[in-house]
């Protein structure tokens, strides 16, 4: 989840980039706040950048810009 009016959002745009080129078999979303209150809501975003990981039977919530920690998020939802 981001805005376009965050400047912390602008870089995780290169984040994203970098999972996207590592984890080819994940799909990537993005999601602009001012749009998606509903999912948000739903995910229980609280601030954003934050990055919402899930399958079927997991879900985590990452917030800020840290990739290990996204990447780990990744992983315990099953995605490496």
């Amino acid at each position: 989840f981001y805005s376009p009016f965050c400047p912390a959002c602008w870089n995780g745009e290169i984040i994203l980039q970098e999972l996207i080129a590592k984890y080819p078999k994940v799909r990537f979303e993005n999601f602009d706040i001012r749009y998606c209150k509903e999912e948000a809501f739903k995910a229980m975003i609280r601030y954003i950048p934050a990055y919402h990981i899930k399958n079927l039977n997991a879900s985590e919530v990452v917030y800020g810009l840290e990739l290990n920690k996204i990447e780990s998020a990744i992983c315990k939802v099953g995605g490496c």
